[in-house]
């Protein structure tokens, strides 16, 4: 299994950690907000995907931890306590 870690040093740690988290735990909805490019068929048909990937994350969060699992795998964020 890969893995990766990154350290993150902010004056606001809980707040950034609960805005990603938050955005996790939209489950795609902003997906459909953005511009597409001029790809035809292609980008609904990835546009899917990317929701129906999104709508399976399971997001659980407090001010000092976070977790995101995705089909694919994890992000665990975690910031002072």
């Amino acid at each position: 299994m890969l893995t990766a870690e990154a350290r993150v040093e902010t004056e606001r740690p809980s707040r950034y950690l609960v805005q990603l988290c938050k955005h996790f735990d939209d489950k795609g909805r902003h997906l459909g907000h953005r511009p597409r490019a001029h790809n035809g068929d292609g980008d609904a048909v990835a546009l899917r995907e990317m929701r129906a990937v999104a709508a399976r994350a399971e997001v659980e969060w407090s001010e000092t931890e976070g977790t995101a699992v995705l089909p694919w795998g994890a992000v665990c964020a975690a910031g002072p306590p």
